[in-house]
Parts: C-alpha cells; sequence; structure tokens
C-alpha cells in the first residue's frame, strides 16, 4: 500500500484552493498508486506517478469527461487550480505526484438488493454507456491512450511467460478486428458499479483513470464481469447467478442497442472481451487474491489459460 505524504497533500489542497484540511477518503484498492482525500463538499485525489506520460494521460482523460459532461452525460465538474490546469503536479525528492479535485456529487454507489429489482438499473447503467459511446463520435483528440498502453501495462504485470504469452495472442486477435465509428472510440473503460452514483433515476459516472480509445463493446464486457463478480464474489444474493440472463443481461443489452446501433457481432463476441477484462482483473488483483484466497487464484488463472467461456450460455440467444 502506497501511503501519501501529509505534506503532499495538504500541497495539493493548497493548489486547488480547498480550505479546509484534507482528511483520507478511500483508495480504489490495495496497492493503488493514489488515494482520495475529503476537503469538505471536495474530493481530492493525489496519487505518485509511476511513469512519464501519466500526467498528460489523466489530463487528457479529464477532458474527455469534460466532453461528455457537454453531452449532456452526467460526470463531476472537474476544478480548476489556481493555475487553471484541471491536473496539477507537486514535485518531491521521492518524485512527482499528480493531484485534481471535483464537487462531490450526489448518489452513492449501488448497495446490494437482489437483481429482480434492479431492471431499471441496469437499463439505466446500459443507456449511461450507450451515451458515452454516442458522445465519442465527436471527440477528437490524438492525447488519449489507446488500450494498448492498458494491455502493455498488465502484461508486465502477469505473473510468468505462460500467461503472457496467451495475452499477447489475445491482443492479436483485437487488434485484427474490423473499427469503425460504430464499434470504436474513447470509453470509460471501468464502468462497474462502485464508478456509478445513483441519485433516484440519475447515474453519475466517475472514476475516469482507465478510459482509453477501445472497442465500445469492452464497455459491456466490463460491466457484465462486474455484475457477475458482484453477485457471486460481494452480494448476499449469489443464488441469483442463475437468473442473471433475464434479470440483468437482457434488459441490459436490449436498453443499450436501443441507444447505440452496436454491429451485433461484436456482442456476439462479447466473451473475447470478457477474457481480456479477466487477464486484466487478474493482472491488478492477484497479490489480494493470493492473499485471501490462493486456491481461487489458480482456478482464476486455469480458466483464463483454457479460454473457459464466462457466460454459462451463448449471447447470441439473447438478441433474437
Amino acid at each position: 500500500m502506497h501511503s501519501i505524504p501529509s505534506d503532499i497533500v495538504q500541497s495539493a489542497a493548497k493548489l486547488f484552493a480547498l480550505s479546509l484540511s484534507p482528511s483520507f477518503f478511500s483508495r480504489s484498492h490495495q496497492h493503488s498508486a493514489g488515494s482520495l482525500f475529503e476537503c469538505g463538499n471536495v474530493l481530492l485525489k493525489v496519487s505518485k506517478q509511476t511513469s512519464m506520460n501519466d500526467m498528460d494521460d489523466m489530463d487528457e482523460r479529464l477532458h474527455y469527461a469534460l466532453h461528455l459532461r457537454q453531452n449532456g452525460i452526467t460526470v463531476p465538474a472537474y476544478i480548476l487550480s489556481i493555475n487553471k490546469n484541471m491536473i496539477e503536479s507537486i514535485p518531491t525528492d521521492s518524485g512527482l505526484y499528480l493531484a485534481y479535485a471535483w464537487p462531490k456529487a450526489p448518489g452513492k454507489p449501488l448497495a446490494d438488493p437482489h437483481p429482480r429489482h434492479l431492471e431499471q438499473y441496469y437499463r439505466n447503467w446500459a443507456a449511461l454507456l450507450a451515451a458515452c459511446h454516442n458522445a465519442a463520435g465527436t471527440y477528437r483528440s490524438d492525447l488519449l491512450p489507446d488500450w494498448h498502453a492498458e494491455w502493455q501495462s498488465c502484461y508486465n504485470d502477469l505473473p510468468d511467460n505462460e500467461m503472457k504469452d496467451c495475452f499477447e495472442v489475445l491482443k492479436g486477435e483485437l487488434d485484427r478486428r474490423e473499427r469503425n465509428i460504430l464499434n470504436f472510440g474513447a470509453i470509460h473503460n471501468d464502468a462497474h458499479p462502485r464508478n456509478i452514483l445513483q441519485n433516484g433515476q440519475v447515474l453519475t459516472l466517475i472514476d475516469f483513470d482507465r478510459c482509453c480509445y477501445h472497442y465500445f463493446v469492452q464497455d459491456i464486457a466490463n460491466a457484465i464481469y462486474s455484475e457477475y463478480s458482484r453477485i457471486g464474489f460481494h452480494s448476499g444474493h449469489k443464488s441469483a447467478l442463475i437468473e442473471m440472463r433475464e434479470l440483468f443481461l437482457i434488459p441490459f443489452i436490449q436498453a443499450y442497442l436501443a441507444a447505440h446501433p452496436l454491429p451485433k457481432v461484436d456482442i456476439y463476441e462479447v466473451e473475447i472481451f470478457l477474457l481480456y477484462r479477466q487477464f486484466v482483473m487478474f493482472s491488478i488483483f492477484q497479490r489480494e487474491i493470493n492473499e485471501a484466497a490462493p486456491d481461487y487464484l489458480k482456478v482464476f488463472r486455469q480458466r483464463i489459460m483454457t479460454r473457459a467461456p464466462f457466460l454459462p450460455f451463448n449471447i447470441e440467444s439473447l438478441l433474437f
């Protein structure tokens, strides 16, 4: 766990003219390089720079979020610093720290109701992703990273050459896919229920740290992976897994396709993108899983290596 020194946090707060003393709020996961701090009604994120491109990449990600906001999508209103920047850097003897801030958005992440009560939430979630993908059609920037940067970072963190070889094969398959304005562009790339605040029927999309150019279906795959994982591992409704086709996937896919004309072949082949997400999650969380459930880590690895289907049915059946 990387702890952000208090003097760095105070310096970051001053750069955004935050008058209240920051207090620790949260971090995304155990090995995250960044932390969130609360300053009254404002959240401040401070992270240690881990690569030379971190600042430029994050600055463009925040500008992508601004583009979504300008297109009517509910996202945080990121604050300009005293230097009129969306992101600031704090140099130290131990390296560079990055900081940005935004007012708290109304709402809370999804609690744990039974999926049978979540049809409207699932539809709204899908419509939110579709709106982002529609807005991607007018977003043009050479500065936003593409998915190859994420692939490389995860490839570097995989534990052995056998997994790396399989991930390289998958990269080749994705590289050979057709791209067009309907299926490829800027995506959020991590739009799971912990990164969505619910305020009545309004959903606010937060945390743009992973957004990049990618196939739109990757956002759909990430949603499927996250909701099946949430119900299967982090919910009081694990028995609902056998009903998720009807309770979750059908309304989710229907709502998405009603709002964005994604080529159906991309949805037919969603398992490729589910596999990609599993590689990413394995690379990020392998240490935490190994500490908590080493036997499951072996099962997780085996399922990835054998390319076991993630869904227990053919997703084409949802579209007919």
